[in-house]
């Protein structure tokens, strides 16, 4: 595998950090990669699948996080292919002949037009002020005929929760999940952002324009509980700030854990589009 380095910087009065991250060895930011992992992959391979990559597809994997789908998409792609990783944080990428892992961000890493078959990037724009600035210039990256993937969470229409341990862990839960997309908003997320993708597409004059939505059923101690068991402590200096009690975080940590606990998470919307062939 080869792993580059490049400046990471935001444009002038943006917020450049992303909101769930952590330090480097921090072990709650790898664990959160990992659970996300874990409730996302199967959905995102689902999409994937139906795209033919074919052998030799040149693959920009944004926001590669625990490096699962980087994985993946290295094994469609062998022999010939190859997979750019890109992430603020790349230590978690699989070592591969046909993987490079590219540390920086996306808004002002090098992207050369017209250089991939495929652009994946999952819970990375919604983050994003300038997302419909990115998104273009993911499209501009784009081979004629290439296809871009997008996912990003929405915000829930009803509540998430349908059981607690008690009252007082309902409550908790509820304060967590109201606190946290405020703490996004805050740094420049939109969690109205995965509705609207196909309209950014189209607007970027991509074709072939689709969206398909997944969602679950979790229960205490599954993956999409543990996410916000890693979230909490990636969050709490922000989740205190904003009200949030040290009991409330222990009932919070103590519920999602307790198989008792049953909720959904947020809708993942998955748009794809295709950059037109030239005539």
């Amino acid at each position: 595998m080869t792993t580059v380095d490049t400046t990471i910087t935001g444009p002038a009065g943006v917020p450049a950090q992303y909101t769930f991250a952590g330090d480097t060895g921090d072990d709650h930011a790898a664990q959160q990669r990992r659970v996300l992992a874990e409730i996302l992959d199967a959905d995102s391979i689902s999409v994937l699948s139906q795209l033919d990559i074919p052998p030799g597809a040149r693959c920009l994997d944004v926001g590669a996080g625990a490096g699962t789908i980087t994985a993946w998409l290295a094994e469609k792609a062998t022999p010939a292919g190859h997979v750019t990783a890109l992430d603020l944080n790349t230590s978690q990428i699989p070592a591969r002949t046909n993987v490079t892992a590219l540390t920086g961000d996306v808004r002002t890493t090098d992207l050369p037009e017209a250089s991939f078959d495929l652009v994946h990037a999952r819970a990375v724009l919604v983050f994003l002020p300038d997302r419909e600035q990115v998104l273009r210039r993911l499209a501009t990256a784009l081979r004629p005929g290439g296809v871009i993937v997008i996912s990003d969470w929405t915000d829930p229409t009803t509540r998430t929760l349908l059981h607690a341990p008690s009252p007082a862990a309902a409550q908790a839960y509820e304060t967590y999940q109201t606190l946290v997309p405020a703490i996004m908003l805050a740094n420049g997320a939109d969690t109205s952002w995965g509705p609207r993708v196909p309209i950014a597409m189209r607007d970027c004059d991509l074709t072939d324009v689709n969206t398909v939505v997944h969602n679950r059923l979790w229960y205490g101690g599954q993956a999409g509980h543990l996410l916000h068991l890693h979230n909490s402590y990636l969050l709490q200096d922000a989740l205190l700030a904003r009200g949030m009690t040290t009991d409330q975080l222990d009932l919070l940590r103590a519920a999602v854990t307790d198989s008792q606990t049953m909720a959904y998470l947020f809708p993942m919307h998955t748009t794809t589009g295709r950059r037109a062939t030239e005539q």
